[in-house]
């Protein structure tokens, strides 16, 4: 079937479902698969629930049945339906990738934005070849912004949904240590992400880049339009959370914005928001509104009191570049203070390297305690810090009581679930 009668099936629909779980009545199903499932055995169940219609690349499920369209491949039927939808509505569409901040800067630019304009973004972490093409379909047409998160493991991923997604405007927040497992070095990992820059030359389309970003500024091809931002003076006060003071702009220098963000390195995340959104005519003042309403989430540079602790959460995900940022601003707090780490994944056959590198970040006069939660952390040996191979080895040995009235760090990726030590917290 062409992709004009798939998109006409769509109109038709009320939205679209890759799981059965959740879908709701007259959503398209796309039965897609994988190493560990087959879409294609839960198409009955999601006719039974009320899908108008399931997409199946299966001709002996689809044989027969009106409502169950066959293609080659439901994967590829997703991206190019989604593609064939964004080009079809009027809403501007602003790629977001880097290798950290990526998704803060997403929900608070989408928060300035909102101040003025029909906007949507990408949900949660639906930042990959299925979840970009799920945020595509969301479009409305009275959807003025589509603000696309785009995440890559490995080179060649950001330019695939570039293809699909089409932006007409794209931020790269800076390029770090991530994925090296996919990547195979730090160059492997900005050629990937310059792959939105390339994509925004060759489409005549707009880059917003960081000023004051080297790597980003000559990473940036010859030809390309750019807008600069991060061209003022801006920076915490006294590395205290969630103050974030602006000179040299249309602000008394007076002036503050208070944030609920912890840790200094959500400078850059906040400053992209209000540049880009200033662009783009949002008033300075509502800018700055949005900003203070704010609440993190996610488990993304959160602070949270709990049975008088107060938490720093930033567990939902971890690389060397990030854990370094939030260790230094973690340390510069003041009173007592527990630094809780764990492993970080996907970083190749130097993984131990990064994780010594890291416990050689913490300064040697640092007064808090620390806790090593993962695997890697424990096999590297040292005298003064306490390792843990598990979250749940923590629990069954560690007095949570001893939380209160700390400060609390914790920062791992998102595999080793340490928002478990939260959770256990607040049932004490």
């Amino acid at each position: 079937m062409e992709i004009e009668e798939i998109y006409k099936a769509f109109n038709e629909s009320e939205g679209v479902s890759t799981d059965t779980r959740t879908i709701k009545k007259n959503q398209m199903f796309f039965a897609l698969k994988g190493e560990n499932f087959d879409g294609n055995k839960h198409i009955a169940d999601a006719l039974e629930k009320g899908a108008a219609y399931a997409i199946s690349d299966n001709p002996h499920i689809a044989k027969g049945n009106e409502q169950i369209i066959l293609v080659d491949s439901v994967l590829h039927t997703l991206q190019e339906l989604a593609n064939f939808h964004r080009n079809t509505v009027d809403a501007a569409i602003i790629g977001i990738t880097g290798t950290n901040g990526k998704t803060t800067t997403k929900e608070l630019l989408y928060t300035s934005l909102s101040e003025k304009f029909n906007v949507l973004k990408t949900l949660g972490n639906l930042n990959n070849h299925i979840g970009v093409p799920l945020s595509l379909l969301r479009i409305k047409e009275e959807t003025e912004f589509a603000i696309i998160e785009m995440g890559a493991n490995k080179q060649g991923d950001i330019k695939e949904l570039c293809h699909i997604a089409e932006p007409d405007f794209g931020i790269i927040t800076n390029i770090g240590r991530a994925h090296l497992e996919g990547f195979g070095s730090v160059e492997g990992i900005a050629k990937t992400k310059g792959e939105l820059y390339d994509f925004l030359y060759e489409t005549n389309g707009i880059a917003f880049i960081n000023a004051k970003d080297s790597v980003l500024m000559q990473r940036a091809p010859t030809g390309l339009e750019m807008v600069l931002y991060n061209r003022h003076e801006y920076d915490f006060a006294n590395n205290k959370i969630g103050l974030l003071k602006i000179k040299k702009s249309s602000i008394k220098a007076d002036q503050w914005i208070e944030t609920k963000l912890f840790g200094n390195y959500n400078l850059q995340n906040l400053i992209v928001s209000i540049d880009v959104a200033g662009y783009f005519g949002v008033e300075q003042e509502k800018i700055h509104k949005a900003i203070e309403r704010y609440t993190p989430n996610l488990m993304r540079s959160q602070i949270t009191e709990i049975n008088g602790a107060n938490f720093y959460i930033d567990a939902y995900n971890a690389n060397p570049s990030s854990m370094v940022l939030g260790i230094s601003n973690f340390v510069s707090l003041e009173g007592s203070k527990i630094m809780i780490l764990g492993d970080m994944k996907e970083l190749g056959p130097e993984e131990r390297k990064f994780h010594e590198e890291i416990l050689a970040s913490i300064p040697k006069d640092f007064d808090g305690e620390i806790y090593l939660i993962g695997e890697i952390f424990a096999s590297i040996p040292s005298t003064y810090i306490t390792h843990y191979n598990s979250v749940s080895e923590f629990l069954e040995s560690f007095d949570l009581e001893s939380f209160k009235g700390q400060k609390i760090f914790l920062k791992g990726s998102r595999s080793i679930k340490l928002e478990s030590i939260v959770s256990a917290f607040e049932e004490l």
